[in-house]
């Protein structure tokens, strides 16, 4: 017997549920005579899925962030002309279900565009490991001393049965003035 694949499973809701059969197939002359090759199947699985608790819920927590992240934060240029842009790279990395959005400050004279997603998630030593970044651009529209709020991430740690949130740093910058 040998190991072919590995595949992580992340369950968005409680309840009981059904991972479905898994097959593979090989062909060739030493695994069958039948020319369209050998397949074998698994049997599927049912996994009970309970939510994490409610007591000690942070506020801004979704149900699936369940793992153990660190969250980091860089911004460029620290000043610009009102209407310009500023980047802000958010990189979080740690084990478990990795979420495909952060909840970025909301403020008068900011607008936040989409963010340019690049991750790496693969299973280890039967850990799911993973880094996902989440690169912004946002628009500022407000002349002076600004701050960027914090990037908060609530999250479950199931192994230390206990509610974390990851943090990104607040950040200044400056918006000056244009002048026609």
């Amino acid at each position: 017997a040998a190991k072919i694949a590995e595949f992580a499973l992340f369950p968005l809701k409680a309840g009981r549920l059904k991972a479905g059969e898994m097959s593979v197939g090989f062909t060739g002359p030493r695994y069958s005579k039948d020319p369209l090759g050998l397949e074998r199947k698994s049997a599927a699985v049912e996994i009970e899925v309970v939510e994490p608790p409610l007591n000690g819920r942070p506020p801004g927590y979704k149900l699936g962030d369940v793992g153990h992240y660190n969250l980091n934060a860089n911004v460029e240029p620290r000043e610009v002309p009102a209407g310009g842009s500023i980047s802000i790279v958010a990189k979080l990395e740690g084990t478990g279900n990795v979420p495909f959005s952060l909840l970025v400050p909301e403020r008068d004279g900011v607008h936040f565009l989409e963010p340019q997603l690049i991750d790496q998630v693969a299973p280890k030593r039967g850990i799911v490991q993973c880094f996902r970044t989440f690169t912004y651009v946002f628009e500022l529209s407000q002349p002076g001393q600004q701050e960027l709020g914090e990037i908060p991430l609530p999250y479950y740690d199931a192994k230390a049965k206990a509610y974390g949130v990851a943090r990104a740093a607040r950040f200044n910058f400056n918006v000056t003035c244009t002048y026609n």
